[in-house]
């Protein structure tokens, strides 16, 4: 084991959500070498966003989430020799680098990605981006006025949470302590326009179950005396 010293030497990480093959594109994923000095000195205020196209703007970047860890990043040499078809390695020196106490997690979802292409007209042909013509890039020229604009209709908006929530569709969307005692609350509101609007509970789906081939007497009631109001409607209803 060597450079033992370097154990207080502490290392900036970051999980990168793919297989690294050019270490100057995967830089660029995540805003190039002065968003991620940025986010190392002021993680608080700065996410470290990633995109795997860094250059068009109609897409959301996912970002990461800095979570404590212990890990120590060892440098090893390893000789490979082969005889025959069998390939051996055998471990040379192993030093240590440093330690990392916090790590870089993209773990929140990624939403859905725009690029705007041209549809080609004669097959074979390839369908190329229009973001250089939609994007503005210093002063327009004449002919950019006469020629057609290229037809592009950019998202209203994206995802309003970075990850997965479980959403139920009842009164009440989370859990408050007095409704874990079991006490009433105090939003007397939805309670009573609940009340008010639906006298029967909610039918669940389920493909385990059959479905009701009669509607419910409650609505059956209901429609007879809408009827009784409104003879009308029972002329209609009848024809």
């Amino acid at each position: 084991m060597e450079n033992n010293d370097n154990l207080r030497k502490e290392l900036y990480c970051v999980l990168f959500p793919g297989v690294v093959k050019n270490d100057e594109k995967a830089i660029q994923c995540m805003g190039g070498i002065k968003a991620l000095s940025q986010h190392y000195t002021q993680a608080n205020k700065k996410r470290l966003g990633f995109s795997f196209q860094p250059d068009n703007p109609f897409m959301k970047k996912i970002y990461a989430d800095a979570k404590p860890t212990a890990g120590v990043l060892f440098k090893l040499k390893v000789k490979k020799t082969k005889s025959g078809n069998e390939v051996k390695k055998e471990v040379i020196s192993t030093s240590i680098v440093g330690t990392v106490k916090k790590i870089n997690r993209f773990e929140s979802m990624c939403d859905f990605q725009y690029l705007p292409l041209s549809t080609p007209h004669i097959e074979g042909d390839k369908p190329q981006c229009l973001i250089e013509q939609i994007i503005p890039s210093g002063l327009d020229e004449l002919n950019s006025i006469l020629e057609p604009t290229p037809l592009f209709i950019t998202p209203s908006n994206f995802t309003r949470s970075d990850k997965p929530i479980t959403y139920c569709y009842t009164e009440k969307r989370y859990v408050t302590k007095d409704m874990m005692k079991g006490e009433s609350t105090n939003d007397e509101v939805h309670k009573t326009r609940m009340e008010r609007s639906l006298h029967l509970p909610r039918f669940i789906f389920s493909l385990n179950e059959e479905l009701p081939t009669e509607p419910n007497e409650y609505y059956i009631k209901l429609r007879n005396a809408r009827q009784a109001l409104n003879p009308s409607l029972e002329e209609e209803y009848n024809t």
